[in-house]
């Protein structure tokens, strides 16, 4: 009997102390190339999800920071992890575009929890955004981020109770500059240099 108490005990005290599931909020894909006039969508996700780590994802509401000097917001799309908005499962409560480069995308899942699990896995899609690039010069990047700092930041479960976040990570999209030449290319470069230098004093020779 005791040796029962004791085992049991044992067990909890190892899942107590097993790491909590690290939910990360971010954007997919995190880094692209682009130039003016180029179009660009990026996934909002969550990862770190299911499989008894971390509860589903019942509503969430995120203030999107992107630079309006270099990129046009062209709008969003739910994603239907958090259910059919067509079937009314998922209630969209995003105000959009706010201007100065701020966008609100908010939504709330009314589908039980049950559900939730069985149509998430461990990492959901929660909206895509399209953008175009409007100005960006050779070399230069712009980034497309959750702003951590607002006071109504929302990511909850499918009983409404707040989700503990690890780490929000951004979108960078970067115009790549041509001209510069990496250093394998240099090297390479350099190389031929070398040998046409040495056929040419063969030939004089």
């Amino acid at each position: 009997m005791y040796k029962a108490i004791a085992a049991a005990l044992s067990l909890s005290a190892i899942f107590a102390a097993s790491p909590a599931s690290a939910v990360v909020v971010g954007f997919s894909p995190s880094a692209q190339t682009a130039g003016p006039s180029d179009t660009i969508s990026l996934d909002l996700t969550v990862s770190g999800l299911g499989d008894g780590a971390a509860p589903s994802v019942g509503g969430f509401d995120f203030d999107i920071l992107y630079d309006p000097s270099a990129l046009t917001f062209d709008g969003y799309a739910l994603g239907t992890d958090l259910g059919d908005e067509g079937l009314f499962e998922q209630l969209d409560f995003s105000f959009g575009d706010l201007g100065g480069g701020l966008i609100d995308l908010a939504s709330t899942s009314v589908l039980l929890d049950f559900d939730l699990d069985l149509l998430q896995g461990s990492s959901i899609v929660l909206a895509t955004l399209d953008f175009t690039v409007d100005v960006l010069a050779l070399g230069a990047s712009t980034s497309v981020s959750v702003d951590t700092f607002d006071p109504f930041l929302l990511l909850s479960d499918g009983f409404g109770q707040d989700l503990a976040v690890t780490a929000f990570n951004g979108a960078t999209i970067r115009n790549p500059n041509p001209n510069v030449v990496s250093a394998p290319s240099g090297i390479a470069l350099f190389a031929l240099g070398l040998l046409g230098l040495g056929l040419t004093r063969r030939q004089k020779a």
